[in-house]
């Protein structure tokens, strides 16, 4: 199965140039899960509560993040889940954009966004490293999605870059 292959490339961490690691975190419940939908609404409350830009960048790489992770053990666990764990894929890469834009505005509120542009940054490195790998070894017949995927990843790229060249 072309899932086994895969697999450990996608625990993997990405170094960065530093040195460090970025490890995904846990996403908990998968959407295939019927409890599901009791996460959603605890995320959307949290999300709405939290009034500060910076922090809700914060909320939403860490949402990004779990997303990607929650797709990625979807293409493990069940083949017949492909195009499940390719929807929340893209709304990984959807919280990720959200990031990157509460992120500018912080900035322009006079915020130090230094720490969050890392983590920006390092977070996309990993997003791209595993799209990457989808793109070589992931389902077929979702490779032409996981290619405009990489599309969007590329465009983030040059907006998170414009965070440390400031």
């Amino acid at each position: 199965m072309v899932y086994a292959q895969v697999k450990d490339a996608f625990l993997d961490s990405v170094s960065t140039a530093s040195g460090e690691e970025y490890i995904l975190p846990y996403p908990g419940l998968l959407p295939d899960s019927p409890l599901y939908i009791a996460k959603v609404i605890r995320d959307r409350i949290i999300e709405f509560l939290i009034a500060d830009s910076l922090k809700k960048s914060e909320f939403y790489l860490l949402e990004s993040d779990k997303r990607l992770q929650a797709g990625i053990m979807l293409l493990k666990k069940r083949a017949d889940k492909s195009e499940l764990a390719y929807s929340t894929i893209s709304k990984s890469e959807n919280y990720f954009e959200k990031a990157i834009m509460l992120a500018k505005d912080a900035k322009t509120q006079g915020k130090d966004i230094a720490n969050q542009a890392q983590n920006l940054v390092r977070s996309l490195k990993k997003h791209r490293a595993i799209l990457a790998s989808l793109l070589k070894t992931g389902p077929k017949n979702l490779k032409e999605q996981f290619m405009h995927s990489d599309k969007r990843l590329r465009g983030f790229d040059g907006q998170v870059s414009i965070f440390l060249s400031n």
